[in-house]
């Protein structure tokens, strides 16, 4: 079903942030694969804003999560970034280098997480929005994080030659 967009929210980023461009929406679909499971856990009346981040660089990623952070410094939240992780490697080398990735992750070291990435060639397509999410979380005074599942392809398809990786993360 249809989320309303919480327009207090996205007026305020608009202010900080004027540099939003819808243009990278046009032939994104990770925001549209989470609105069910946001409206299970939150219901059909929860507003969203979605932002969809075409430049993934650290500066990029830094002030949009400044601008998040300062946005919604002033009411209860939730943050989420969406992003697979290694792309058709062996299972053996995407458990290795996801979990690298994943452990920068948990470590919320914004730089940490693009430099593995970049080192290990872990073509994961939401560097961008995990970064941002981390630097606007520890403004907000965040700093655990948790692993809740690893997971690849190959363990749903049984074919562990080229495998897609996937994690789910917690903040808290």
């Amino acid at each position: 079903g249809a989320l309303q967009v919480d327009e207090k929210i996205s007026e305020k980023l608009l202010e900080i942030f004027p540099d939003f461009d819808q243009s990278s929406h046009l032939f994104e679909h990770s925001i549209e694969v989470q609105l069910p499971f946001i409206q299970f856990i939150y219901g059909l009346d929860v507003k969203i804003v979605p932002i969809c981040v075409l430049d993934q660089s650290l500066q990029t990623s830094i002030v949009l999560g400044d601008a998040i952070a300062k946005a919604v410094s002033d009411r209860p939240i939730v943050l989420l970034a969406s992003s697979d992780f290694s792309h058709y490697v062996s299972q053996t080398i995407a458990e290795q280098n996801d979990r690298a990735l994943i452990q920068a992750i948990l470590d919320m070291d914004e730089e940490k997480v693009l430099s593995v990435a970049d080192n290990l060639d872990v073509n994961a397509c939401g560097l961008g929005p995990i970064v941002t999410v981390i630097h606007a979380l520890k403004i907000l005074g965040v700093g655990k994080a948790q692993l809740l599942k690893y997971a690849t392809s190959g363990d749903v398809t049984g074919n562990y030659e080229s495998v897609v990786g996937y994690a789910s993360v917690v903040f808290y």
